[in-house]
Parts: C-alpha cells; structure tokens; sequence
C-alpha cells in the first residue's frame, strides 16, 4: 500500500525543488502525496509573537485550519521547510501530541533554542523527528556549524528517544537537488519505519549515509537510540570511506555571548497590498 505524505507548503520549496517532488508523485515512489496549503498565500507570513510578524491570518492561524481539518494527523508522514517547520508544525504537536505521523523537517525549523516565546518550543517525547540542516543554511545565524547541530540537538526533549539530524556542511536554506534528491525518500521511509518498530532504523541511516557520501558532501548524521542526552553521531566525507562514531552530549549551554535571535525567513513582513509575501520557496 502506497502510505500518505502530508506536505506542507509554505516553505518547502517546492516549486524550487519541483523535479524532487515531482519524484515524489511518481506512482513507483511508495507516496501517495497530498499537499496542505501554498506559498505566498494571504496567511503565508510569522504570527504576531515573531518579528515582523502579523495579526489575522498568518502560518499559525493556516496550522490551526490544519489541525481542524485533522488530515494531516491521520497521514503516515509529514513534511515541513523552513518556516513551516518552525510555526506549523509546533501547531500539530500542541494539538496532537505524542499523536503527530513521523515527520522530516527540511531546515529543522523546530529545533531552534532562541524562540520568540516558549509556546514555539513545545515538543512531544514521543514524537518521530528526522532533520535536514545545513551548514550554509542563514537559519544558522551567527552559529559555527557544531554550535548549530548542537543547539538543534538540545531542543530534543530528554524524554525523546526517537529524533535524528542528518547535518550537510554544503547545504544551503533552499537544499541543493544534488542533496535533496537522494536521500529525501530514504529520510521519509526511515522516519516511518522508525515509528511503526520503535527502533532506530539502522539500515537506513546506512543507506542514507552512502547516498550523501556519494554526492560529494560532508557532515554528520545524528540519532537518538533512548531517551536521555546521549546521541550517536556519524561524520561522513566523500573523501573517506570509513565514517567515525562517537557519542555526542549536547546539554551544555551554550555561553550567552553565543546565543543569537531566532532566525527567520528573509521575507517574514506582512504582505503587501496582495496580501502575499514578496519573496517565498
């Protein structure tokens, strides 16, 4: 059976990224894809609590119409970008809990410490959660790389053992198709395996890592195996074959002079008189 990926639009970038979600469509992808939502719609701006941000109809009122339509909780997957990872999809794990399908966040929009309110840093223990994070992504602010992995990895909840962070050095806000492509379906599945086994889908982590790897990139892939502040971490290059593991614990606070504002979209203002955001993926 074909499972169903829920997609939500404002800021998955896919019209920037047709061809990947073209892929998706295809009857052999396993997906059967339903889309919430569109980019540069009237409500396509942040809530009045961001900066910039708008009364009315915005990405936290268009969550809340999701959660009323309540399509989204009963699909197999869900997939977010950017802005909807740090707006909407909080919105589902306030409404649905422990409840929300498995979801893959490109930008990983909901692990960012410096919120505008705590209401944003709400997050279910026992949530499936695979993030795709970049290290020339702007979401990075003022952070080095292992700073940014590190302060995405201590959003996770202690009482969360089923989170992963797959984090390419060469990847920017709008993902390159060269890195999209090939491991978006892998994340997918290994996201849904995750939730029906309640095991950390080693295999595909594996064939997630190859896929990358071959690409020419680098990073590091992170998971959770329990609950707790302990991480297995994977660092890959194109260059070396044989990938180094070590655990990783990313408690530590981050010294105050490295804490930056919550980083948003470039375009978060209010619509002009179209009532659309100027500049949206």
């Amino acid at each position: 059976n074909r499972k169903v990926l829920t997609v939500i639009a404002p800021g998955a970038g896919m019209k920037t990224s047709e061809k990947v979600f073209d892929q998706l469509k295809r009857p052999d992808s396993g997906f059967e894809v339903r889309v919430e939502g569109q980019s540069k719609a009237s409500y396509d701006v942040y809530p009045p609590t961001w900066q910039n941000g708008r009364v009315g109809s915005n990405l936290q009122t268009f969550g809340e119409e999701v959660v009323r339509k309540g399509f989204a909780n009963r699909s197999d997957c869900l997939l977010f970008g950017s802005r909807g990872g740090q707006v909407v999809l909080p919105v589902l794990w306030r409404a649905f809990g422990n409840d929300v399908p498995p979801a893959v966040v490109i930008n990983g929009g909901c692990a960012m410490s410096i919120m505008p309110t705590e209401d944003w840093q709400y997050w279910p223990a026992g949530t499936v959660t695979f993030l795709l994070m970049g290290g020339e992504d702007f979401f990075r602010g003022g952070h080095s790389p292992d700073q940014h992995i590190l302060d995405a990895m201590s959003c996770a909840p202690l009482a969360n053992g089923t989170t992963a962070i797959l984090y390419v050095n060469q990847m920017k806000h709008m993902p390159q198709r060269e890195i999209l492509q090939p491991v978006l379906q892998l994340m997918l599945h290994a996201a849904m395996e995750w939730k029906s086994s309640g095991t950390a889908p080693g295999d595909k982590f594996g064939e997630i890592l190859t896929a990358i790897r071959r690409g020419g990139f680098s990073g590091r892939l992170v998971h959770k195996c329990s609950p707790g502040d302990s991480w297995e971490e994977v660092s890959f290059s194109a260059s070396c074959q044989n990938s180094s593991q070590r655990q990783v614990h990313p408690r530590a606070p981050l010294p105050a002079a490295l804490k930056k504002p919550a980083a948003q979209e470039q375009a978060p203002q209010a619509p002009a008189a179209s009532g659309a955001a100027t500049s949206r993926t």
